[in-house]
């Protein structure tokens, strides 16, 4: 990935987004490094984008819904310095150069904000404890135009947490919140593709409390959430469980899509005209 005989090299992590709703624009933002460690090799983006939602609803007027993804630093420092700039550019307004038209062009956040990628976090550090309760590290809040992320800043729902709660709890009435948690954690899953034993892929949605009076027709509810790619392909699936220590690196390996599981959410958009 680097150079290690020159640390600060500029090479960028590279993440997408496919969508087939009308992209309105979109800007790649660097996230802070954290040179003095190893393992954070190289430069990590965030991809910012806002689709049109308003097929979805039947709405004449554009509704912009805010879809972020990237893939964090195997840095948990440099994590934790990502997730506070994530929310802050997720949450204020600000101007960023078009290169494609050359022209200067002004991001206000929507109402609708989902957050996906790798985070190479498991949803108990406090990267992720940050983006889904708002919270601050040691004190240190966000401020964007004078309003902190106490007052302002809606927490992400962890859509696979919050759908596979409901369906073992629709399942299994009688078990403890604590148990079905751990179930819920466990079939979720994603990595490594070979015998996952962590969770730390993510599909975070909210609904932006500080700009419901630019949107407040839009909002979003989780409906489903599972986990997709666990499969290896047809013709090597004969290879899983062959031998004990089979790994996706050994050559006798069956093949999967990616070295994650993938996830795939269900939402639901709300609309008031």
């Amino acid at each position: 990935m680097i150079d290690m005989n020159r640390p600060g090299q500029h090479v960028e992590d590279g993440v997408m987004v496919l969508s087939k709703l009308p992209i309105l624009h979109s800007d790649v933002l660097l996230l802070p490094r954290e040179l003095r460690d190893p393992s954070d090799d190289h430069q990590r983006t965030v991809l910012r984008v806002q689709l049109d939602g308003s097929s979805l609803v039947g709405s004449p007027n554009a509704l912009p819904i805010d879809v972020l993804t990237t893939h964090l630093s195997l840095s948990e420092r440099a994590r934790d310095l990502s997730v506070r700039e994530i929310s802050r550019i997720s949450s204020c307004r600000s101007t960023y150069n078009n290169n494609e038209k050359k022209e200067n062009r002004s991001y206000q956040p929507s109402n609708v904000q989902l957050l996906t990628g790798d985070f190479n976090a498991e949803p108990n550090e406090a990267a992720l404890q940050y983006l889904m309760q708002a919270s601050s590290f040691n004190g240190a809040q966000l401020n964007c135009d004078g309003l902190t992320d106490k007052d302002n800043l809606s927490p992400f729902v962890d859509t696979w947490m919050h759908a596979r709660m409901n369906a073992l709890r629709a399942q299994h009435p009688h078990t403890s919140h604590e148990d079905l948690q751990a179930e819920a954690e466990r079939d979720g899953f994603t990595f490594p593709a070979c015998s996952p034993v962590k969770r730390i892929d993510f599909i975070l949605a909210r609904n932006h409390s500080s700009s419901r009076a630019l949107h407040e027709e839009l909002s979003v509810s989780v409906l489903t959430s599972r986990i997709v790619g666990s499969k290896p392909t047809a013709d090597t699936e004969y290879l899983v469980g062959s031998r004990e220590g089979l790994g996706m690196l050994d050559s006798d390996s069956p093949i999967w899509a990616s070295d994650h599981f993938g996830l795939l959410s269900e939402l639901r958009l709300h609309y008031k005209p």
